[in-house]
């Protein structure tokens, strides 16, 4: 008999969530990457097949996953021992910008490969200067822009503006500024080299997300999503989530939305690039479209994507990234899907922790699908997958009991198939009864 070759092995790790939403493929066989005695193998365990998880320890002085960053994982626990005993040839997983070199250079020492986008592509895209120059070499819309490295600068923009570091992450190394006198006072307190400044005017508006899925043979739009934010004590505003906005409050710009995103994405693919670009844009008082910034990476819209096809035009996102990197794709003519008609309402909340003092966790949830009707809150099942009605949604946290923060970003998710925030982008009464029943910063246990 002919010798068949074994499907190739998948590592993903449980933590991060969103990498263990795919279905099961005739192409790879995933592998479950779990941290030995902490709270993802307490509920992993519970569902995931035994045969398929594999351990390891993180370090002795760094036990959390909560303090890990995914580089600090691959670095210093034995993670990547594992992958390569465990004859694992690929990981599939969120990579940030501060993890990227470290995983990169890890992968490389233990042989196995990291699936998605190329290093330089996720460098160049993710890097806020080198992307808005090629929106503009491109034709594409985006606020007006200039690059600054001095105080002595002349600024050739109109107030109010927005200045961020070349690599700025969240609302770290983003500052917004009334006025050119701001501006200067900025410039001499930070301490980023020349030129890593991005100076944009700032556009008025509701501020907005889109998923671009990019094979060689499909660039395929999300739904579109608006990011949430609300006023930090400090009075700049702080991202809290983000929520599906239904195709009929946004069909007067649907055309737009597609003629820009549709283009973007062709230009993405003719370049070689492979995997999701979370596209941050404005919809100006105007009505205009104005492109901010691109994450070529997982974000927290990711899981809904992978939940609910019908936010991406019925397609297994996940499960055609990694067909396609495994050189698995069956080639087909060329599709470009706008994006779908839904009326999908889902909404992503974090719930952050952000104390003056430092903050211990003297309670915590498990981690699943809940529902919430007539304000009760009711557990239903550890695994995430099984997400599917109305009113369930997901926790998800991977904090320890008496862990101690000053400051957690995200500390707790909370992924919802309903509403979480009013039309204003405020957290609206369904989630403020989740915020007390699960909130960290909002409610301190």
């Amino acid at each position: 008999m002919p010798k068949i070759n074994p499907k190739p092995l998948v590592g993903v790790l449980p933590c991060d969530e969103e990498s263990i939403i795919l279905r099961s493929s005739p192409y790879f066989e995933l592998r479950y990457l779990i941290a030995k005695g902490t709270p993802e193998q307490s509920w992993a365990q519970q569902f995931l097949p035994f045969n398929k998880v594999h351990l390891y320890s993180l370090p002795a002085d760094r036990p959390s996953l909560e303090v890990n960053t995914f580089a600090d994982i691959f670095k210093y626990s034995n993670i990547a021992k594992v992958i390569r005993k465990n004859k694992i040839g690929y990981v599939w997983l969120t990579i940030d910008n501060d993890s990227r070199k470290d995983l990169y250079g890890v992968a490389k020492e233990y042989h196995f490969e990291i699936i998605g986008p190329t290093k330089i592509w996720q460098d160049n895209l993710e890097n806020k200067i080198w992307f808005d120059q090629f929106l503009a070499k491109n034709g594409l819309p985006r606020p007006a822009s200039q690059t600054i490295s001095s105080p002595r600068n002349k600024v050739l923009l109109q107030s109010p503006l927005v200045l961020q570091t070349a690599l700025s992450d969240g609302g770290e190394g983003t500052f917004f500024l009334k006025s050119s006198a701001d501006l200067k006072r900025i410039l001499k307190l930070t301490t980023a080299k020349p030129d890593h400044y991005l100076l944009r005017e700032y556009v008025s508006g509701k501020p907005c997300g889109i998923t671009i899925l990019c094979t060689s043979n499909i660039v395929a739009l999300s739904a579109v999503r608006e990011q949430c934010f609300i006023e930090h004590k400090e009075g700049r505003p702080v991202f809290v989530g983000i929520q599906w906005i239904p195709s009929t409050s946004i069909k007067r710009r649907a055309d737009l939305i597609n003629r820009v995103f549709l283009r973007l994405g062709e230009i993405l693919q003719q370049g070689g690039f492979m995997g999701y670009a979370n596209i941050d844009f404005i919809i100006s008082n105007t009505g205009a479209v104005r492109i901010i910034e691109c994450n070529p990476r997982f974000s927290s819209s990711t899981a809904q994507l992978a939940l609910n096809p019908r936010l991406i035009s019925n397609l297994q996102s996940g499960n055609l990234i990694i067909e396609e990197y495994l050189n698995k794709t069956v080639l087909s003519r060329q599709r470009k899907l706008p994006m779908p008609k839904s009326e999908y309402r889902g909404a992503v909340l974090h719930l952050d922790i952000d104390s003056r003092e430092e903050f211990r966790v003297s309670r915590i949830h498990p981690v699943g699908v809940y529902q919430l009707k007539n304000k009760d809150i009711k557990f239903i099942s550890p695994d995430i997958r099984k997400i599917k009605q109305y009113h369930e949604f997901i926790y998800f946290s991977m904090i320890a009991l008496n862990e101690r923060f000053i400051q957690n970003k995200a500390a707790g998710l909370i992924k919802a198939n309903f509403p979480l925030f009013n039309s204003s982008g405020n957290i609206n009464a369904a989630g403020k009864i989740l915020v007390n029943h699960f909130g960290y910063d909002f409610k301190k246990s």
